[in-house]
């Protein structure tokens, strides 16, 4: 960013109360203008609307343009948040699957202990007793 000096800010601070008044009656006239002819009359007479690009019309080009791709690069985490949520809100999320995973888990090798000991149970049974014959 451009450093203005002393005298600069002095030279334009001395021009803005020079046109003081100018520009305040500038501004009520503009105020005062129902169909825009005024404002267009005064467009034509400072050349803003004339066919020549200046430099600070190419930066406002370019500008809009930069914010522009930044609000569409900004749409995507956005939606992203909206259905998701923050990281924090995605980790605990995972977290109490895992949790829950573990607990499912823990249950199912309890169930397979027991069933194990159930068929352990069931194998020494049929070992200690001899089969009956069928008569």
């Amino acid at each position: 960013m451009p450093v203005q000096d002393d005298t600069e800010t002095l030279e334009t601070e001395s021009l803005s109360q020079r046109n003081g008044p100018l520009i305040d009656a500038l501004l009520a006239e503009l105020k005062d203008d129902q169909g825009g002819a005024k404002r267009a009359a005064l467009r034509r007479a400072l050349e803003l609307d004339g066919p020549t690009r200046t430099s600070t019309d190419v930066r406002l080009d370019r500008l809009q343009s930069t914010v522009e791709s930044l609000a569409a690069y900004t749409d995507a985490p956005e939606a992203f948040l909206d259905e998701q949520g923050t990281a924090e809100t995605v980790l605990a999320d995972v977290q109490e699957g895992l949790e829950a995973t573990r607990d499912e888990l823990d249950a199912l090798e309890a169930t397979v202990d027991a069933s194990a000991a159930d068929l352990d149970a069931t194998l020494e049974e049929s070992t200690e007793d001899p089969e009956t014959e069928p008569e």
